[in-house]
Protein backbone atom coordinates (compact mmCIF):
# COMPACT_ATOMS: atom_id res chain seq x y z
CA UNK A 1 0.00 0.00 0.00
CA UNK A 2 2.84 2.57 0.90
CA UNK A 3 4.43 1.66 -2.08
CA UNK A 4 1.14 2.67 -4.52
CA UNK A 5 0.60 6.00 -2.20
CA UNK A 6 4.46 7.17 -2.08
CA UNK A 7 5.67 6.16 -6.18
CA UNK A 8 4.25 9.53 -7.37
CA UNK A 9 6.89 10.82 -5.30
CA UNK A 10 9.49 9.25 -7.30
CA UNK A 11 8.40 9.47 -10.94
CA UNK A 12 7.80 13.84 -9.85
CA UNK A 13 11.33 13.97 -8.79
CA UNK A 14 12.60 11.94 -11.78
CA UNK A 15 10.76 14.38 -14.45
CA UNK A 16 12.17 17.66 -12.59
CA UNK A 17 15.83 16.29 -11.45
CA UNK A 18 14.77 17.91 -8.05
CA UNK A 19 12.64 17.28 -4.46
CA UNK A 20 9.05 16.72 -5.23
CA UNK A 21 8.71 19.68 -2.12
CA UNK A 22 10.62 22.28 -1.53
CA UNK A 23 12.94 21.90 -4.77
CA UNK A 24 15.17 25.03 -4.38
CA UNK A 25 17.00 26.56 -1.15
CA UNK A 26 19.37 28.51 -0.15
CA UNK A 27 22.57 26.91 2.10
CA UNK A 28 23.80 28.13 5.09
CA UNK A 29 26.15 27.26 8.00
CA UNK A 30 25.16 28.52 11.20
CA UNK A 31 24.78 28.31 14.70
CA UNK A 32 22.23 27.48 17.61
CA UNK A 33 21.88 28.48 21.16
CA UNK A 34 19.31 26.85 23.56
CA UNK A 35 18.05 29.45 25.81
CA UNK A 36 15.19 27.02 27.37
CA UNK A 37 16.43 25.79 31.13
CA UNK A 38 18.68 22.50 30.43
CA UNK A 39 15.83 19.83 30.47
CA UNK A 40 13.04 21.55 29.66
CA UNK A 41 11.16 20.14 26.53
CA UNK A 42 13.36 18.80 23.45
CA UNK A 43 16.91 17.88 23.67
CA UNK A 44 18.31 21.22 21.34
CA UNK A 45 21.24 22.21 22.85
CA UNK A 46 23.97 24.99 21.77
CA UNK A 47 26.02 24.00 18.62
CA UNK A 48 28.48 25.55 16.10
CA UNK A 49 28.63 23.82 12.62
CA UNK A 50 24.56 23.69 11.79
CA UNK A 51 23.79 23.39 8.53
CA UNK A 52 20.85 24.91 7.57
CA UNK A 53 18.14 25.75 4.40
CA UNK A 54 15.51 27.68 3.52
CA UNK A 55 13.57 26.94 0.49
CA UNK A 56 10.34 27.57 -1.35
CA UNK A 57 7.73 24.34 -1.22
CA UNK A 58 6.94 24.75 -4.38
CA UNK A 59 9.11 26.22 -6.26
CA UNK A 60 7.46 29.52 -7.62
CA UNK A 61 9.60 31.34 -9.49
CA UNK A 62 11.01 34.48 -8.35
CA UNK A 63 9.23 36.51 -5.40
CA UNK A 64 5.51 34.92 -5.83
CA UNK A 65 3.89 33.70 -2.69
CA UNK A 66 5.00 29.61 -1.32
CA UNK A 67 5.18 27.84 1.50
CA UNK A 68 8.47 28.38 3.35
CA UNK A 69 10.49 26.00 4.57
CA UNK A 70 13.14 25.76 7.09
CA UNK A 71 15.32 22.97 7.37
CA UNK A 72 18.41 22.28 9.74
CA UNK A 73 21.07 19.85 11.02
CA UNK A 74 22.49 18.95 14.01
CA UNK A 75 25.64 17.59 14.79
CA UNK A 76 25.24 14.44 16.87
CA UNK A 77 26.58 15.83 20.01
CA UNK A 78 30.03 15.86 22.13
CA UNK A 79 29.60 12.37 23.82
CA UNK A 80 31.83 9.54 23.02
CA UNK A 81 28.96 7.75 21.03
CA UNK A 82 29.00 10.68 19.18
CA UNK A 83 30.33 9.12 15.96
CA UNK A 84 28.37 6.73 15.77
CA UNK A 85 25.28 8.78 16.30
CA UNK A 86 23.05 10.70 13.18
CA UNK A 87 22.69 14.10 12.86
CA UNK A 88 19.59 15.43 13.91
CA UNK A 89 17.29 16.91 11.07
CA UNK A 90 14.42 19.57 11.80
CA UNK A 91 11.95 20.47 9.11
CA UNK A 92 9.17 23.02 9.61
CA UNK A 93 6.42 24.78 6.52
CA UNK A 94 5.05 27.97 7.25
CA UNK A 95 1.78 26.95 9.02
CA UNK A 96 -0.54 28.98 10.80
CA UNK A 97 -0.84 30.60 14.44
CA UNK A 98 -3.27 28.98 15.95
CA UNK A 99 -2.93 25.80 17.81
CA UNK A 100 -5.19 23.45 15.47
CA UNK A 101 -3.63 25.65 12.42
CA UNK A 102 -0.23 24.42 13.31
CA UNK A 103 -0.74 20.75 11.51
CA UNK A 104 -1.13 22.59 7.79
CA UNK A 105 1.08 24.30 5.72
CA UNK A 106 0.23 27.55 4.31
CA UNK A 107 1.99 30.05 1.23
CA UNK A 108 2.86 33.29 2.76
CA UNK A 109 4.10 36.40 1.19
CA UNK A 110 7.54 37.58 2.57
CA UNK A 111 9.68 35.49 4.93
CA UNK A 112 10.31 37.33 8.50
CA UNK A 113 7.97 36.97 11.39
CA UNK A 114 6.01 34.00 9.69
CA UNK A 115 5.47 30.90 12.04
CA UNK A 116 7.02 27.85 10.77
CA UNK A 117 5.71 24.73 11.92
CA UNK A 118 7.03 21.20 12.38
CA UNK A 119 3.55 20.13 10.81
CA UNK A 120 4.07 16.40 13.16
CA UNK A 121 4.59 16.68 16.86
CA UNK A 122 8.14 14.87 17.65
CA UNK A 123 7.50 12.11 20.40
CA UNK A 124 9.95 12.87 23.56
CA UNK A 125 9.78 11.41 27.28
CA UNK A 126 6.12 10.80 26.46
CA UNK A 127 4.99 13.83 25.35
CA UNK A 128 3.96 14.90 21.68
CA UNK A 129 5.99 18.48 21.54
CA UNK A 130 5.92 20.97 18.63
CA UNK A 131 8.11 22.97 17.07
CA UNK A 132 8.46 26.61 15.39
CA UNK A 133 10.36 29.01 14.06
CA UNK A 134 10.27 33.01 12.83
CA UNK A 135 12.58 35.02 11.00
CA UNK A 136 13.72 37.96 13.43
CA UNK A 137 15.77 39.84 10.78
CA UNK A 138 14.93 42.39 8.40
CA UNK A 139 14.88 40.98 4.45
CA UNK A 140 15.14 43.66 1.81
CA UNK A 141 12.37 43.07 -0.96
CA UNK A 142 8.77 42.17 -1.52
CA UNK A 143 7.70 38.04 -1.91
CA UNK A 144 9.54 35.51 -1.00
CA UNK A 145 12.68 35.47 -3.15
CA UNK A 146 15.58 33.41 -2.57
CA UNK A 147 17.90 36.25 -3.98
CA UNK A 148 16.68 38.42 -1.18
CA UNK A 149 17.84 35.30 1.72
CA UNK A 150 21.40 35.62 -0.33
CA UNK A 151 21.32 39.15 -0.03
CA UNK A 152 20.86 39.55 3.28
CA UNK A 153 23.19 37.15 4.29
CA UNK A 154 25.70 39.06 2.42
CA UNK A 155 24.58 41.94 4.61
CA UNK A 156 25.07 39.62 7.98
CA UNK A 157 23.68 37.05 10.32
CA UNK A 158 20.16 36.74 10.19
CA UNK A 159 18.14 35.40 13.34
CA UNK A 160 15.96 32.41 13.98
CA UNK A 161 13.75 32.21 16.92
CA UNK A 162 12.91 28.32 17.78
CA UNK A 163 10.09 27.80 19.52
CA UNK A 164 8.38 24.56 21.68
CA UNK A 165 5.22 23.45 22.94
CA UNK A 166 3.92 20.53 24.69
CA UNK A 167 1.02 19.34 23.00
CA UNK A 168 -1.62 22.41 22.19
CA UNK A 169 -0.06 24.39 25.04
CA UNK A 170 1.59 27.85 23.99
CA UNK A 171 4.86 28.02 22.96
CA UNK A 172 7.95 28.93 24.98
CA UNK A 173 11.03 29.91 24.04
CA UNK A 174 13.73 27.04 22.93
CA UNK A 175 16.89 28.24 21.28
CA UNK A 176 18.11 31.01 18.68
CA UNK A 177 19.17 30.34 15.45
CA UNK A 178 22.20 32.54 13.53
CA UNK A 179 22.27 31.73 9.88
CA UNK A 180 25.94 33.18 8.82
CA UNK A 181 27.51 32.35 5.39
CA UNK A 182 26.02 31.06 2.15
CA UNK A 183 27.33 27.65 1.27
CA UNK A 184 28.90 27.69 -2.45
CA UNK A 185 27.67 25.33 -4.78
CA UNK A 186 30.83 23.39 -5.76
CA UNK A 187 31.00 22.92 -1.50
CA UNK A 188 27.90 20.97 -0.90
CA UNK A 189 25.51 20.54 -4.06
CA UNK A 190 23.04 18.93 -2.60
CA UNK A 191 21.80 18.04 1.45
CA UNK A 192 18.82 15.45 1.53
CA UNK A 193 17.19 16.39 5.05
CA UNK A 194 15.55 13.47 6.88
CA UNK A 195 13.82 14.10 9.61
CA UNK A 196 12.31 10.41 10.06
CA UNK A 197 15.86 9.00 9.44
CA UNK A 198 18.03 11.60 11.37
CA UNK A 199 16.95 12.21 14.80
CA UNK A 200 18.34 12.45 18.31
CA UNK A 201 17.98 9.72 20.80
CA UNK A 202 14.69 9.31 22.37
CA UNK A 203 13.04 11.78 19.74
CA UNK A 204 10.70 10.62 16.99
CA UNK A 205 8.07 12.10 14.46
CA UNK A 206 4.20 10.97 15.90
CA UNK A 207 2.42 9.43 15.19
CA UNK A 208 4.45 6.35 14.04
CA UNK A 209 2.25 5.41 10.62
CA UNK A 210 2.62 9.47 9.28
CA UNK A 211 5.88 9.16 10.02
CA UNK A 212 6.29 5.59 8.18
CA UNK A 213 4.44 7.41 5.29
CA UNK A 214 6.90 10.27 5.19
CA UNK A 215 10.14 8.57 5.74
CA UNK A 216 8.92 6.21 1.98
CA UNK A 217 7.94 9.68 0.84
CA UNK A 218 11.47 10.93 1.32
CA UNK A 219 13.34 7.64 0.09
CA UNK A 220 11.13 7.65 -3.30
CA UNK A 221 11.84 10.99 -4.00
CA UNK A 222 15.55 10.45 -2.97
CA UNK A 223 15.37 7.41 -5.74
CA UNK A 224 13.76 9.83 -8.45
CA UNK A 225 17.04 12.36 -8.14
CA UNK A 226 19.62 9.61 -7.38
CA UNK A 227 18.28 6.37 -9.69
CA UNK A 228 21.99 5.22 -9.85
CA UNK A 229 22.67 5.42 -5.52
CA UNK A 230 22.71 2.90 -3.21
Amino acid sequence: MLETVTAPFQWVAAARHRRVFHPRGVLAWGSIERVAAPGVGLPIESASDVLVRLSKGIGTPGALPDVIGLAFRLPAGDSETASAAPPWDVLLASAGRGRLSRVGVRPVVRWPGQPMSSVMPLRYQGTNWWLRAQILSHVDGAGVSLDSIRSALHDGPMTVAIDQAPGFASFRPLARLTIKDVVPHDEIADTDFDPVLHTAPGVQLAPHWLSNLRMQAYRRSRKGRHPDSA
